[in-house]
């Protein structure tokens, strides 16, 4: 018995150790994940879609957009979750007239589908998800099938689409570069982690969101310096240069929505200095809930009041904001839906 024992021990053992050195596949949709990415997206379409609060103020765009994917052959509801990662030097270099730039910008968005899709319908799939018309290519690349739309006028990115062989598993990009890793990556089944801190702003969140994004600035405020630098001390600041200077200096900048049982928004920034973040909970104060309460007002016609619905608190570095609707503020956008 006991040498029975002993040789069944033995024999299992090269099991054990093969088990332990292989972790569990990580889903295919991961494999997005780029290497020193900075911005990370991952939510599910359909339960935002369904929300009142999306639907009332992008009802329109969200129809058409159904629209057109149903023409492909692609029922939204057939999409169970996309996740977007970059990095942000895919801001275009300063002086390049809009969406300029000659090998795309280095970022991977990744469609996980309910149903295998064919290659002969990833043409339609990804030009109704992008619009227009274009002149479309098609190759193979890692195993997959390869889709390219071409631009339809000078300035325009080449638009790529990649089903690996499962089928299940949609990848587009304009940056053939990132389009190839993620293809090796879901080919080999090792998949790139989250960075540090990414991982660890991720893992501070409220589990169950229907959809999150994450973005660490540091590197835009490297080159948004360097270009006030380079500009004269007498220029007018841009716009878009107004809008960040209040957020200058945070470390991280996370957005969450939650629809579980009501709608939930959360803002959610870390500075480096405290007296920051409570200047940042003054700002988000004053500016979300106002533009929020009038954009609501544009599209339903009626004034919410939303005071008592938001929550916004400072802890250390810490800023957090979460606007909640219940089910009475939310029944005038189902009331209209």
């Amino acid at each position: 018995m006991r040498n029975l024992t002993l040789s069944l021990v033995l024999s299992l053992t090269p099991v054990v150790l093969t088990a332990s050195e292989n972790p569990p596949v990580a889903p295919a949709i991961e494999a997005a994940i780029l290497p020193g990415a900075d911005f990370f997206a991952r939510f599910d379409p359909a339960a935002v879609e369904r929300s009142p609060l999306v639907r009332s103020l992008w009802g329109d765009a969200v129809s058409r957009l159904a629209a057109r994917l149903e023409s492909s052959g692609i029922a939204a509801s057939d999409i169970a979750e996309v996740l977007v990662s970059a990095r942000s030097e895919s801001v275009a270099p300063e002086g390049a007239r809009r969406g300029e730039r000659a090998d795309g910008v280095p970022a991977v968005v990744a469609v996980s589908l309910r149903t295998k899709i064919e290659p002969e319908k990833l043409t339609a799939f990804l030009s109704a998800l992008w619009g227009g018309r274009r002149t479309a290519s098609r190759s193979e690349l890692e195993g997959a099938a390869v889709i390219e739309l071409l631009p339809a006028s000078p300035g325009e990115p080449t638009l790529l689409a990649a089903a690996p062989a499962s089928g299940t598993t949609v990848f587009l990009s304009t940056h053939r570069e990132s389009l190839e890793g993620a293809l090796a990556r879901e080919r080999s089944g090792r998949h790139e982690a989250l960075g540090e801190e990414l991982a660890r702003v991720n893992a501070s969140l409220p589990s169950g969101l229907e959809a999150r994004t994450i973005l660490l600035p540091a590197q835009l405020w490297e080159r948004f310096a360097a270009t006030r630098e380079k500009g004269s001390e007498q220029r007018t600041p841009t716009m878009s240069e107004r809008a960040l200077l209040p957020f200058r200096g945070l470390r991280s900048l996370a957005l969450t929505l939650d629809l579980a049982e009501e709608a939930r928004i959360g803002i959610v920034g870390e500075h480096a200095d405290p007296a920051a973040a409570k200047n940042l909970e003054v700002l988000l104060t004053s500016l979300f809930l106002p533009n929020l309460e009038r954009l609501l007002a544009e599209r339903l016609g009626t004034a919410l009041r939303l005071e008592d619905s938001l929550e916004v608190d400072s802890e250390g570095s810490t800023t957090r904001l979460t606007l909640r609707l219940g089910a009475e503020d939310l029944m005038p956008l189902t009331e209209r839906d």
